[in-house]
């Protein structure tokens, strides 16, 4: 745990958290490798967890029934991937894989929903962290919408 405890800290993710903080997400968290192409996760099925990368590049896919599954964003060392886990009804809203050979922390995510509901300063670094996550990938999303569509934003 104490190389977890080591890797976690490094992570932006829990920059800003106390070492107390981080001991209980190590003490939920597995350090995964995943292989080139090989699917982390499908829209639909259970979230229980989420990612903190530390190296190689994953892509988020969703399924558009003219196209079929399309990458809609890659994502790489430092970010988060997954925040389903976080919100009812606890599945992927996306899916993901890897791009290339690719090293991650796993966070048991229902685990550490349990423990934020009981230590509420802890609860409310995640949301924080979440937040951001949310934030971001709005923004991608928002900046292929007009992409696609080749329309000027209504409101400037």
């Amino acid at each position: 745990m104490e190389d977890l405890t080591a890797k976690l800290k490094e992570h932006t993710f829990c920059k800003d958290f106390t070492r107390d903080q981080v001991d209980v997400i190590a003490s939920l968290s597995t350090w995964r490798d995943f292989q080139t192409n090989e699917v982390i996760f499908r829209t639909g099925d259970p979230s229980d967890k989420f990612f903190m990368v530390f190296s190689g590049h994953i892509s988020i896919a969703v399924f558009l029934s003219d196209r079929g599954t399309t990458a809609i964003e890659t994502i790489g060392e430092g970010d988060i991937l997954g925040w389903s886990w976080f919100s009812p009804p606890y599945q992927w809203r996306f899916s993901a894989m890897a791009l290339e050979e690719t090293g991650a922390i796993a966070v048991n995510g229902k685990a550490l929903r349990e423990i934020c509901e009981k230590d509420h300063a802890l609860g409310y670094q995640i949301l924080k962290k979440l937040i951001l996550v949310y934030t971001q990938r709005l923004e991608m999303a928002r900046s292929q919408i007009l992409d696609l569509t080749k329309h000027e934003p209504f409101i400037k």
